[in-house]
């Protein structure tokens, strides 16, 4: 009977071996797709770590770039970083993440690593703005570095202010540090400011060393009371 009835039972059996084939397919289906989930959430925290180490190595490298600005023995520091400005009603500023609560007050100056950037001209409880040196709005007095020629940088929302009230006995060249004068005392004497770029007929252009778009970080100058 055995040998009857075990061709059809083999039969009979195959439909129940392929499903059965089928259900452990779908179950390593199933497993794939569960640790391709847990991998794919893992690279993503990882990407989210590596792009935060990258902020704060470029942060640690801002604030460094900081300490190397020209020592002020009379002045002491607020240390802000710039904000993004989705609007403004000057052409060339940036806001700033400190403000009254910091002691943060109109007319200050700030700087970067690379010297002056601008003033402040607004303050809120917890932000600033700061009018940069190149806004039309700006004007800072100047002197050639080397020389007793002082003189009044004016923006023109461009990325290079231009010099005026040079008498025109004077020969200045391509180059010429300028910095503050210190005259009329918004800002302390000596801070750089950038180089001569160009001399010509329509007047004498200044390249600025500070850029905004390239700092992270600023100091606000306080004077010592």
């Amino acid at each position: 009977m055995w040998s009857m009835f075990s061709p059809v039972l083999k039969t009979v059996s195959k439909p129940f071996v392929v499903v059965g084939s089928i259900a452990g397919n779908v179950t390593s289906y199933q497993k794939l797709q569960a640790d391709y989930k847990l991998l794919k959430e893992e690279n993503d925290r990882l990407m989210a770590w590596y792009q935060t180490s990258q902020l704060l190595m470029a942060e640690n490298q801002s604030l460094k770039s900081l300490l190397n600005v020209r020592s002020l023995s009379d002045h002491t520091f607020i240390t802000a970083r710039i904000l993004v400005d989705p609007s403004s009603p000057y052409v060339q500023s940036v806001l700033l993440d400190a403000g009254r609560d910091d002691d943060v007050e109109v007319g200050q100056a700030v700087i970067s690593q690379s010297g002056l950037i601008g003033r402040i001209v607004d303050v809120q409880d917890a932000i600033s703005r700061v009018l940069l040196l190149s806004d039309i709005n700006s004007r800072v007095p100047v002197m050639v570095e080397g020389t007793s020629q002082r003189s009044v940088m004016v923006g023109r929302n461009y990325d290079m202010p231009q010099l005026e009230y040079i008498p025109e006995t004077v020969t200045l060249e391509k180059n010429m540090k300028i910095v503050t004068s210190g005259d009329g005392g918004v800002f302390p004497m000596g801070l750089p400011i950038g180089g001569i770029y160009s001399i010509d007929g329509d007047g004498i252009f200044v390249s600025l060393a500070a850029k905004p778009s390239t700092s992270h970080f600023v100091r606000i100058l306080k004077t010592v009371e």
